[in-house]
């Protein structure tokens, strides 16, 4: 009986925490309907599997990075960095530094 609890309580985190990372990446475009049509819709009928594969996509993008982190005990920026570009951090690191920066200032003004 305790097996089956344990399962769907981490089912319920699973799918609580699928959707919200589905929706801070979708957001208020996707719940207008904005997003599927300027990204999406154009496409046609495989307008239906794209948002999925897009999904996917992000997901293995996302799950590459943690393995990396992990594997290389990268638990701050600097380090990931580091372990991401090696053998080439001195001059990878930097440049990726001021492109997330001039990145995040953008973002801020609108």
């Amino acid at each position: 009986m305790s097996d089956k609890k344990v399962s769907a309580t981490a089912l319920t985190v699973g799918v609580s925490m699928g959707a919200v990372w589905f929706a801070t990446h979708a957001g208020a475009g996707f719940a207008t309907g904005n997003q599927e049509v300027n990204f999406f819709v154009k496409y046609g009928w495989c307008a239906i599997f794209l948002p999925i594969i897009s999904m996917l996509i992000l997901g293995w993008g996302h799950r590459n990075a943690l393995v990396i982190a992990k594997d290389n005990n990268a638990h701050d920026y600097k380090s990931y960095t580091n372990a991401l570009f090696h053998p080439y951090e001195k001059i990878l690191g930097p440049i990726a530094d001021l492109l997330f920066i001039e990145k995040y200032d953008r973002s801020k003004k609108n």
